[in-house]
């Protein structure tokens, strides 16, 4: 099989990415007036990046389509990173939040569709208790501090790879065997009560919690943050299960990625 040819795969990328944003004079027209309010012109920065051609702007969706201010019309494989796993516009969903809307949108009080959920919850996971955050990230906070105050300890072990929001503990990687920092502003003791090893490394883990102090395993199902999946070995979940029971240390699955599944009655 012949090598890449890095200087041709750069010459079609950049001409693809050209051509793709002179065939979108609106959206490229409004991301440029948008920069004077919003850096890179986007709400969140990292949309600027999240495709290879950089963003454009939506006019409309529908089903699994988006469709841009310029008329160009696209499937949407990603879904809004699967928070709109029932696709667009959805008549029935539509419907229903239009209806709990013209009740009332948000009360900080519970109502009685919140136990309902809940419940239904319980018997679908067979888990007696549930929480609700506004933010995957804030609910790896709370279970991180969940995790602290029942152990005592102050360590998370996490896997190289992972992806659980931005909290500053969270936000780092394994570089040689060091731990360093992935964004920016962090401060300088982020990282001291993170360890990081391999995904699937059952012996890594154990060799970390035989120290006897860490609060809590934080660990995504799959791995899928990675440009691709890494699915966990038959007996990685199983083995973490058993390990952490002998060390003590409380299990957290951060499923914001993999928990997307449909419920039949």
């Amino acid at each position: 099989m012949s090598s890449v040819n890095a200087q041709r795969v750069s010459e079609v990328t950049e001409r693809e990415t050209a051509r793709f944003r002179a065939e979108r004079p609106k959206s490229m027209a409004l991301l440029n007036r948008a920069q004077r309010t919003m850096p890179n012109g986007v709400p969140m920065t990292w949309m600027n990046f999240f495709y290879p051609t950089g963003s454009f702007v939506v006019a409309h969706a529908q089903g699994a389509y988006l469709t841009d201010i310029d008329g160009h019309r696209y499937l949407d494989m990603n879904l809004a990173d699967t928070s709109m796993a029932t696709g667009y516009g959805l008549e029935s969903v539509a419907e229903a939040v239009d209806g709990q809307f013209r009740k009332g949108s948000q009360m900080l009080l519970p109502t009685e569709e919140t136990v309902d959920v809940t419940e239904e919850l319980a018997h679908r996971f067979g888990l007696p208790f549930w929480q609700f955050t506004l933010a995957a990230s804030n609910a790896n906070l709370e279970a991180m501090r969940i995790a602290r105050a029942k152990t005592g300890c102050d360590k998370v072990l996490l896997f190289d790879g992972k992806y659980h929001g931005m909290l500053d503990e969270c936000l780092h990687y394994l570089d040689d065997g060091e731990i360093v920092p992935e964004s920016i502003g962090l401060p300088p003791r982020a990282a001291e009560n993170t360890l990081l090893v391999q995904y699937n490394d059952l012996a890594a883990v154990e060799r970390v919690l035989s120290r006897n102090e860490i609060a809590c395993v934080l660990v995504e199902p799959a791995v899928t943050n990675v440009g691709g999946v890494i699915m966990p070995d038959e007996v990685f979940h199983a083995g973490l299960r058993e390990l952490t029971r002998k060390y003590d240390t409380l299990l957290i699955l951060d499923e914001a990625h993999t928990h997307v599944c449909a419920y039949a009655v």
